[in-house]
């Protein structure tokens, strides 16, 4: 009888829900395109966003970000082939610290998770901001031990035609505090918080990619 409680509480138990959008930043299968893929995980006490990127030379990179439903980080890893070594970066959130692992060595920052709780994970799908609003996130930076802020700026809405589908989507412009003049990000997210396109603007080049396909 026990077992069989257990299997309906199983059953009975709400199931995650999974959006998976994937981008590319040229025609597919082209010799330079890079492809995104993007995952929201979200269950009743947390979420999970995880990225991979396959790159043009073949390489991937990984990474994962948790996240409670306040937006406040709980845990990230990032982990793949760049500057001619194979990489992994993790980072455990608590309360009071938290404890970097770079290259297989630890240390800890004396900053509790609440101070890089990112309303903007939220956009779109859980809250929705009028047209102008602005918050400035603290990062914590995994290949480092630094912090640096974005400021977000939800700019408006737009109608695109995305992978053959139309589309109204938000735009929210990324601007790195700390860098150069001229460096910033513009994602497109639909009315899921999924990014749908991206345009990266640094002091040299011009990187752009776009929807490709969902679920």
């Amino acid at each position: 009888m026990n077992a069989l409680i257990c299997l309906a509480l199983v059953y009975l138990a709400p199931l995650p829900e999974i959006e998976t959008r994937t981008l590319l930043t040229g025609p597919r299968c082209g010799p330079e395109t890079e492809v995104l893929l993007t995952e929201r995980v979200a269950t009743q006490d947390d979420f999970t966003l995880i990225t991979k990127i396959i790159q043009p030379d073949g390489g991937v990179v990984y990474s994962t970000m948790s996240y409670d439903l306040g937006g406040v980080p709980v845990h990230s890893r990032q982990e793949g082939q760049w500057n001619n070594r194979w990489n992994v970066l993790d980072t455990s959130f608590g309360s009071s610290e938290c404890v970097q692992t770079i290259h297989g060595e630890s240390s800890k920052a004396p900053s509790g998770a609440k101070e890089f709780a990112n309303p903007t994970s939220l956009w779109f799908w859980k809250t929705h901001p009028t047209v102008g609003t602005t918050e400035t996130v603290k990062f914590l930076a995994q290949n480092t031990i630094a912090t640096y802020q974005i400021r977000f700026k939800y700019e408006g809405d737009e109608e695109l035609t995305l992978a053959g589908r139309k589309l109204t989507v938000h735009r929210v412009r990324e601007t790195p505090l700390s860098a150069a003049e001229g460096v910033y990000t513009v994602w497109w997210y639909d009315d899921q918080g999924m990014g749908v396109k991206r345009y990266h603007k640094t002091t040299e080049h011009e990187y752009a990619c776009e929807l490709t396909s969902w679920r």
